[in-house]
């Protein structure tokens, strides 16, 4: 797989993972744990956490949830002061516990979910193949090279 230009001296990679929310960070895990260590994890946003990171908008009237500029790039799903109904149990990877003085359900907080995806992150050493504030905007199999070729964009 090859960044941003092949052109133009592109980093390449094994593998990319597009996000740092839950699904992302779980699979980076599982390609250190596998041996993989050649890839990269691409999000938009600038922080482990996907949409658990919250984005005041006030103001707007209108918000997007996706786009793909960073003028337009959306505000997050998530509110300030969100509490998930969903159990600490529930929300966590199997082997990795939420701390016992996390409140439970129904008063899971968002900046708890948060923390806890910060805590995973650097608990597995993730934190060398995050590239934050990076929107992937193009991936495209080049056949006649046999990779795929990523287009992103950086604030």
């Amino acid at each position: 797989m090859k960044g941003p230009d092949a052109d133009h001296d592109a980093e390449v990679w094994d593998v990319l993972v597009i996000g740092a929310g839950p699904a992302g960070i779980a699979t980076a895990r599982a390609l250190r744990e596998a041996g993989i260590t050649s890839f990269i994890v691409a999000e938009r946003r600038h922080d482990v956490g996907g949409l658990w990171n919250y984005r005041s908008t006030a103001g707007e009237i209108h918000v997007p949830v996706d786009g793909v500029t960073f003028e337009n790039c959306g505000a997050s799903p998530m509110y300030k002061d969100l509490t998930t109904n969903l159990t600490k149990e529930l929300m966590a990877y199997h082997d990795f516990p939420f701390p016992d003085e996390v409140p439970d359900f129904p008063k899971l907080p968002r900046t708890a979910v948060l923390q806890y995806y910060h805590s995973f992150a650097e608990a597995h050493g993730l934190q060398a193949h995050m590239e934050f504030e990076t929107i992937v905007v193009e991936v495209k199999k080049d056949v006649l090279e046999d990779v795929w070729r990523v287009a992103t964009c950086s604030q």
